[in-house]
């Protein structure tokens, strides 16, 4: 449908080419005509047409309800009510789908006042509510952003008023006033300070419905932070795979005010082909211009993360969508009857020895399916020298074939390590089905996989600022270089790491709070997990630190190693320093 703005500029043509021809005609007939009577003929057309036009527009498409509420008219009289009824103390929330609506801004002498919950057209169902610290409130929802069945019963004991009918019959306002917020069950109870500027108390979970798991987050705030933060939950299984991510910013940042209590409803997006199991949400908040997000502090103020993870989350199966997604390498083979792979997905073309390799097999299952079946993957040389890299069942041996239901569309993510001393060349990657005899029954090629030499460095560079920091006994850090901004940790593998491992270096001010600056991530900006390393390794990481405005003392670095999962400190042994969870230091250093 074209831009009714762009296409104003066209309104000229459309009047004045009829209008030329009309008069070119007129002039025509008159020259072989009586004049008079072609006058009364164009006055007859002229208003026969325009009662025509005027029946068309006023009383057919003008009393049409899409185009009363298309043409914001229910906005329209929220702006008349609130202007009418609005009193000093009470605070005002209007729900609508966009924040600091313009009708209502051009309308109202009060929108100033306004606090608005607006609605994410991306997340159906999904929204806020807001109950004030003190004094009365009233939240309107305009015909266009109907109150959610969700939110009924929190406004159960509030005083509803419903403005006047729409050409639909329905109230084009509905509004609800509370003194108060209602006593609020939380089934999962929490305290989760995000950077001192708001706390998740709690959440709800709800069972899977068209695709989507309902949460509910409870929120305190205690005030607007000095950045824009807006929310993100992320849906993960139980080794890290992000399966979907929502951003409800349902009530912006800005509007926040101390003591706040802020319902939201998260409609997590379920998408078709997840494993039944457990999954985890991953709770925080982020800046949307520079990614940052808020810190998860612990009860002494120290940085303990940045998300809270709400686990575990029971997801079952689910039937086989009408339509089946397209993989991104398909190959709608049959494997043993019951059984179709649709197609498959891998990393990239180039892998260096120790990495991770990411694989998904997309499956659908027709019918029960035995219990002694197993998935192989092979990486074969040349020389037809043969690696087997996975073995077991699908799902990382946590979804066997056998309790599969049927009909069942799965998408069996894996994840492989290239052994570390794999030989560089040229390799191709097979899937193999196994029976009970552990013979091939299906075989499917997932292409060639080109191995390069992996740069490693097992001889530490000069180091000017000695630590001899040990990590558990897992990894050491001797120590570390500063050169203006760029700061380069060196860390040693004292073992192969059992873990992959975060990295944390926060720039705390000089009260000790964190953070100034801060960066979270594995190794190499998140290149090269602790995982890959060998024995003895040395690991150049480094960080483009800004300095702050006063470089003249009291800032404190504090660098540590924890995992992502948890938020679990690996706990720190040095050199006559008492044990701790992170290294802290002075900045500037000495």
């Amino acid at each position: 449908v074209p831009s009714n703005l762009r296409a104003i500029g066209m309104l000229p043509f459309v009047y004045l080419l009829p209008a030329f021809s009309l008069v070119a005609l007129y002039d025509h007939v008159a020259t072989r005509r009586p004049r008079r009577a072609f006058d009364w003929l164009l006055l007859l057309l002229l208003i026969m047409g325009g009662s025509l036009t005027y029946h068309a527009y006023f009383q057919q498409w003008g009393q049409r309800a899409d185009v009363f509420y298309e043409n914001d008219a229910d906005l329209v009289a929220v702006a008349a009510y609130i202007d009418a009824t609005a009193q000093p103390e009470e605070t005002t929330f209007v729900a609508a789908l966009h924040y600091r609506h313009p009708t209502v801004a051009f309308l109202s002498q009060q929108y100033e006042r306004i606090k608005w919950l607006p609605r994410n057209a991306a997340l159906p169902g999904s929204g806020a509510l807001v109950f004030p610290a003190a004094g009365p409130a009233r939240v309107i929802y305009p015909h266009s952003s109907p109150m959610p069945a969700w939110a009924a019963p929190l406004l159960a004991d509030a005083t509803m008023e419903s403005g006047a009918s729409g050409p639909d019959g329905q109230p084009v306002y509905t509004a609800y006033t509370f003194s108060a917020a209602p006593p609020l069950s939380i089934a999962h109870p929490l305290a989760v300070n995000f950077g001192n500027a708001i706390t998740l108390l709690g959440y709800d979970v709800g069972a899977a419905v068209e695709g989507a798991l309902p949460l509910m987050l409870y929120w305190q705030a205690q005030g607007a932070p000095p950045q824009a933060f807006a929310p993100f939950v992320h849906l993960e299984d139980a080794w890290g795979h992000r399966w979907s991510q929502a951003e409800p910013d349902a009530y912006p940042s800005e509007q926040w005010a101390a003591g706040d209590w802020i319902v939201q409803r998260v409609n997590v997006p379920l998408p078709p082909g997840m494993p039944a199991g457990d999954y985890g949400l991953r709770v925080g908040l982020f800046n949307q211009e520079s990614g940052d997000r808020l810190p998860n502090l612990d009860g002494a103020g120290r940085y303990a993360g940045n998300a809270a993870l709400l686990s575990p989350i029971p997801i079952p199966a689910s039937p086989p969508p009408l339509v089946l997604p397209a993989p991104p390498f398909a190959a709608d083979q049959f494997a043993p009857p019951g059984l179709t792979l649709l197609g498959f997905e891998r990393g990239g073309a180039a892998a260096q020895p120790g990495e991770r390799l990411e694989l998904a097999f997309w499956w659908l299952a027709d019918a029960p399916l035995p219990s002694d079946w197993e998935l192989r993957v092979t990486l074969a040389g040349l020389d037809n020298q043969e690696w087997t890299l996975l073995q077991g069942q699908p799902v990382h041996d946590s979804y066997p074939f056998a309790q599969w239901p049927s009909p069942l569309f799965l998408i069996d993510r894996q994840t492989v390590i290239l052994p570390s001393d794999l030989p560089t060349g040229d390799y191709e990657l097979a899937m193999q089905l196994l029976d009970s005899h552990g013979a091939a029954i299906f075989r499917q090629p997932l292409g060639p996989l080109r191995i390069t030499a992996a740069d490693r460095l097992f001889q530490p560079p000069p180091i000017v600022h000695r630590l001899d920091a040990r990590f558990g006994d897992e990894i050491s850090l001797p120590g570390y270089n500063l050169d203006g901004e760029n700061l380069t940790l060196v860390w040693q593998a004292l073992t192969a790491p059992t873990a992959d491992y975060t990295v944390f270096v926060h720039l705390l001010d000089t009260q000790g709070v964190c953070c100034l600056w801060q960066q979270d991530a594995w190794p190499q900006q998140g290149n090269y997990a602790t995982s890959r390393w060998l024995p003895g390794e040395v690991v150049l990481d480094t960080y483009i630190m800004p300095v702050p405005p006063e470089t003249s003392g009291g800032y404190t670095l504090e660098i540590g190693l924890y995992i992502a999962e948890t938020g679990q400190r690996l706990q720190v042994a040095q050199p006559n320093v008492p044990s701790n969870d992170a290294i802290l230091l002075p900045y500037p250093p000495p």
